[in-house]
């Protein structure tokens, strides 16, 4: 799979759980203002969004594989990524800290699955980025 395509799909994928919490989760402002933040970074810099997945994301891959609640309890790197210093670029960032300790089992295993995917396919930009750096 081209990074491009593995871009596009994990983008498909970002829209798909934003529509699946958004369903799941009408009243949380938080999920609101990242879906309408997403859409205008999408319109202007996609390549930003899994950018960002890969700086802040990545590195909790043992903790989204393992399913540790830790990881949306605490802020799901949140504090990371508010200490960045292009912090006001992902002023409307997903946390779903709030939530998570009232979400269903089926709800979690499902948002956990939509991690581990985005996960995956952003492995396969990098992997992409990288072979086409080196010539391959």
């Amino acid at each position: 799979m081209e990074s491009k395509s593995a871009k596009s799909f994990f983008l498909e994928q970002t829209e798909k759980l934003i529509e699946y919490l958004l369903k799941e989760l009408p009243n949380d402002v938080n999920i609101k203002m990242f879906n309408e933040k997403y859409y205008l970074i999408k319109k202007t810099n996609s390549a930003m969004i899994i950018n960002a997945f890969i700086k802040f994301v990545l590195p909790q891959k043992d903790k989204i594989f393992n399913r540790d609640e830790d990881y949306f309890m605490n802020g799901g790197g949140q504090e990371k990524l508010k200490q960045d210093k292009y912090k006001d670029k992902y002023q409307y960032s997903l946390d779903l800290k709030e939530n998570w300790k009232n979400l269903s089992e089926e709800q979690k295993e499902i948002i956990w699955k939509y991690f581990k995917i985005l996960i995956i396919l952003a492995e396969k930009h990098v992997k992409h980025l990288i072979e086409s750096s080196v010539g391959k």
